[in-house]
């Protein structure tokens, strides 16, 4: 891989990750926003954006063994 394009790929991926943190991040200001319009508690909510973040979990422990077994390439290719 050239210098060039390891500066490349390290502008995407940092871009990307960007974006990912910006939109878990964009839910909690607006939280109180959502409890007053659906008529929810606090509770709710809480389970609401607990739920938000679950297929991350989710996504990413299969998508981490496959990445080991076929290579990240490969993964990141298909997926």
């Amino acid at each position: 891989m050239s210098e060039v394009s390891r500066w490349k790929a390290l502008a995407f991926i940092y871009f990307f990750m960007l974006a990912f943190a910006l939109t878990f991040q964009g839910i909690p200001p607006v939280l109180g926003f959502i409890v007053s319009s659906l008529g929810i508690s606090h509770a709710q909510a809480g389970t609401l954006m607990s739920f938000f973040g679950l297929p991350g979990i989710f996504i990413s422990i299969p998508g981490g063994i496959l990445a080991d077994i076929y290579g990240s390439r490969y993964v990141g290719i298909v997926v």
